[in-house]
């Protein structure tokens, strides 16, 4: 008869979300660095496919290696990490509608924030620059527009890739360690908000080089991501979703940047 396995100590599990919390903070801070606290020195991703490519291998490399010390310390399981696939069919119409949702619930929160902000602090939305997420310190337009591989590279590999599997399943990591860090009675509905809102700040975090607009808009996209993990207990609709939001992020982009570059400050 098998032994039953013993219970993950939970110093582990908190020395494991350390070092998932960890790794985003550090993208962040790298990717605020580079940018500078003003204005930008470089888009984070470089301005060609091939060295597009390597930053894609390189970043999915890191996050290998993050992900590796997470097992190496919880044996986390793939009932933790929700990975289980059924139906896929569904999941993939899910995951498309729900990006559809995300870019909607994203703008309608835009919009009222500013509408806030504004009567708050007596200046006109134009004015109000803050809130404008710097993309340009994200991707170079000249290779977005000028490059097709470039463009089908970022609609793909970096959009469902890096975008929509990586981050998700690093999402999914925080939640499975706030679940067995946390008593028994916390792991209901108190534990799961918590999780979401603490990975949704970190991952907003993570993207400061966008600046604090940047920060805003992907901490509500994290909250709206993680309550799709959550309500299906299943990573893969958030994951679809996360990729499709992105790859239309880089399609208004690459439409912007061609036809409308004074929305983009390219002008």
């Amino acid at each position: 008869m098998l032994e039953p396995k013993s219970p993950i100590s939970k110093w582990r599990w908190a020395a494991a979300l350390l070092i998932m919390l960890g790794y985003v903070g550090l993208l962040g801070y790298l990717g605020a660095k580079q940018a500078g606290p003003d204005g930008i020195s470089s888009p984070l991703l470089p301005n060609s496919t091939w060295k597009l490519l390597f930053v894609c291998t390189s970043e999915l490399l890191l996050f290998g290696l993050a992900f590796l010390l997470f097992w190496i310390l919880t044996r986390v399981t793939r009932d933790d990490l929700k990975l289980h696939v059924t139906r896929p069919l569904r999941i993939f119409r899910r995951g498309f509608l729900y990006s559809i949702a995300l870019r909607a619930f994203i703008a309608v929160m835009v919009i009222l924030t500013t509408v806030i902000i504004s009567l708050l602090t007596h200046r006109p939305p134009q004015q109000l620059e803050g809130l404008r997420p710097k993309t340009e310190n994200l991707v170079d337009f000249a290779a977005l527009i000028n490059d097709p591989l470039y463009f089908a590279v970022a609609v793909t590999l970096v959009s469902f890739g890096l975008g929509g599997f990586r981050e998700e399943l690093w999402r999914t990591t925080v939640f499975a360690a706030f679940h067995h860090l946390l008593p028994p009675n916390w792991r209901g509905t108190f534990g799961k908000v918590l999780a979401v809102l603490t990975a949704a700040l970190v991952f907003g975090l993570g993207h400061l080089s966008q600046g604090w607009g940047g920060v805003y808009i992907t901490a509500l996209l994290g909250v709206a991501l993680g309550w799709i993990i959550i309500h299906h207990n299943s990573l893969w609709e958030a994951a679809l979703a996360h990729g499709f939001f992105d790859a239309t992020s880089f399609t208004i982009l690459y439409l912007l940047a061609r036809y409308y570059p004074e929305a983009l400050k390219l002008q």
